[in-house]
């Protein structure tokens, strides 16, 4: 089951939609890396078709601009 689901936003930002029971480890993640985020209202339901398994996800923003390049070093970051 994902934990971590990455989005480009219509805006051009990236964003993250985290599984809830995952919020804590990935603010604190974020934190430690000196990453600036922030919390949205937006969540979303996901299902995963292989293993049935479902989650509630909550959206995170990053604040700072960032390329591509480095919003998948990010992800990196958070996977570990």
């Amino acid at each position: 089951m994902q934990n971590i689901i990455s989005t480009i936003n219509d805006d051009g930002t990236y964003g993250l939609y985290v599984a809830e029971d995952f919020v804590k480890l990935v603010q604190d993640r974020l934190d430690q890396n000196g990453i600036e985020w922030r919390r949205t209202d937006v969540r979303m339901g996901y299902t995963d078709y292989n293993s049935g398994q479902s989650a509630d996800f909550g959206q995170f923003q990053l604040v700072s601009e960032v390329g591509a390049d480095r919003f998948l070093e990010i992800v990196r970051i958070l996977r570990k």
